[in-house]
C-alpha cells in the first residue's frame, strides 16, 4: 500500500485533480434525490462524496490506497473460500481489480482542435505575475505549444519541445491577461490532445500541487465522458468548467 500513495501523491496527483473536477457533488437534498432515484444511487452517492477527499492530495492518496489495497486483499479472500488450489496463481490474479481500478483511474481529458491557432484557455491567472506553471499532456503531442497574452500588450509561445510537460516562469512584471494551451498545425488538420492537468508551482519547496487550474471549454456543454453535447442533454455537464444538473 505503501507503494500505492507515493504514486497517487507523488507521480501521478494530477489524476486526482482531474476526477474531482469532472464530477458534480452538492451537499443538499436536492441532489441527494436525485441520486436516490436512479439504480444504485446510494452507492454512486458514497462514491462521489468519497471523491470530494482528492481535494486533499495526501488524504486522498491515502484513500485511493487502501481502496486499491483493500480490493486486491477481498479478491484474492473470495477466491480462496470458492476453493482456488493453486496459492501463487489466486494470489496473482488478485491483483486484477486494482490493476483495472489503477487503469480507469489514469482516465485523462481529451481536447479537440479543428483549426491553426485554437486555443484551449487555462482559466484562474488573469492579473497575476511572476509565476510558475506547470502544464502536463498525456502523451508528447505535435503542434502544441502554451501562448500567454500579457496586460502590456507583449506575448510569449512557450513551447514543448516534444515533451509531453512544460514548466515556465512568466515574463518579470508582467501581469498576465490570457493563458491557453494553442495548436498550430498550419496544414489545419483536426487533432485531439490529452490533458492531464495545470497547476502553480511553488518554486521555493518544489512542490508542484499548490493550486489546480480550470481547464475552460469556451461556453460549449460536455457530459462525464467528455463528449460534447447538445442543449437538449439532461443529467451532469460540464460547461465553462463548471459543473452542473441540467433537468
Amino acid at each position: 500500500m505503501a507503494a500505492l500513495y507515493i504514486f497517487w501523491r507523488y507521480a501521478y496527483p494530477c489524476a486526482l485533480a482531474y476526477h474531482e473536477q469532472m464530477q458534480l457533488f452538492l451537499w443538499n437534498g436536492d441532489y441527494l434525490m436525485y441520486r436516490l432515484a436512479e439504480p444504485g444511487g446510494v452507492a454512486r452517492y458514497l462514491a462521489e462524496m468519497l471523491v470530494q477527499c482528492y481535494n486533499n492530495l495526501p488524504l486522498g492518496a491515502l484513500l485511493l490506497a487502501l481502496l486499491m489495497g483493500g480490493l486486491q486483499r477481498i479478491t484474492w479472500l473470495l477466491m480462496r473460500r470458492m476453493g482456488c488450489k493453486d496459492g501463487m496463481r489466486c494470489y496473482l490474479l488478485s491483483f486484477l481489480p486494482p490493476i483495472v481500478m489503477w487503469a480507469i483511474m489514469g482516465d485523462k481529458d481529451v481536447v479537440s482542435f479543428n483549426s491553426q491557432w485554437q486555443q484551449l484557455a487555462i482559466n484562474g491567472l488573469a492579473g497575476k505575475s511572476n509565476v510558475t506553471v506547470k502544464v502536463k499532456l498525456a502523451e508528447p503531442t505535435p503542434n502544441v505549444q502554451m501562448c500567454v497574452d500579457y496586460e502590456d500588450d507583449s506575448h510569449e509561445w512557450p513551447s514543448f519541445n516534444g515533451s509531453d510537460e512544460i514548466t515556465f516562469t512568466t515574463k518579470e512584471g508582467a501581469a498576465i491577461k490570457t493563458m491557453g494551451i494553442q495548436y498550430t498545425d498550419p496544414d489545419k488538420k483536426p487533432a485531439q490532445v490529452s490533458v492531464l492537468g495545470a497547476w502553480l508551482v511553488d518554486t521555493t519547496t518544489g512542490i508542484s500541487k499548490v493550486e489546480n487550474l480550470k481547464v475552460a471549454q469556451d461556453g460549449k456543454c460536455f457530459n462525464l465522458a467528455g463528449q460534447q453535447v447538445g442543449k437538449g442533454y439532461k443529467g451532469i455537464v460540464i460547461k465553462n468548467g463548471k459543473k452542473m444538473v441540467i433537468k
